[in-house]
């Protein structure tokens, strides 16, 4: 699913993304998956296991010219399932 989301983002705003990062709670995984970008290349790797008091919430970070907010942020809430 992020796989699809990045690649559609990239696809429709990949000029205007200088860079990107997150980490991400996937379902029944203890890791964190954390990802960066620069442009339109990109990359995820697992981290350590979330603590177990810890809030586990998916934060991603775009350095950008003008992105249509809200657009991306609806189309993440449907890619994770909020």
């Amino acid at each position: 699913k992020l796989s699809g989301f990045m690649n559609e983002l990239l696809e429709d705003h990949g000029k205007q993304l200088l860079r990107y990062k997150g980490v991400l709670n996937i379902a029944g995984e203890p890791r964190r998956m954390v990802f960066q970008g620069v442009l339109k290349l990109y990359g995820f790797d697992w981290d350590t296991e979330w603590a177990e008091d810890e809030k586990r919430e998916s934060v991603i970070v775009f350095i950008a010219d003008e992105l249509p907010e809200e657009k991306i942020r609806a189309a993440f809430a449907e890619m994770v399932g909020a």
